[in-house]
């Protein structure tokens, strides 16, 4: 057993493909949001504070 021959397992592999796919959709959700919100209309002012 070498240095770091532990992170070449298969559960290690599936693990960090795993956190790589999580941050790249956490990524795009917040990049859409931006996205959405910077073409959203600004809001209408509410009709409670006469």
């Amino acid at each position: 057993m070498g240095y770091g021959d532990n992170r070449r397992t298969p559960k290690m592999r599936r693990r960090r493909r795993q956190l790589k796919l999580k941050q790249r959709l956490r990524r795009q959700a917040t990049d859409t949001k931006a996205e959405r919100q910077a073409q959203a209309p600004a809001p209408a002012k509410s009709k409670r504070g006469k």
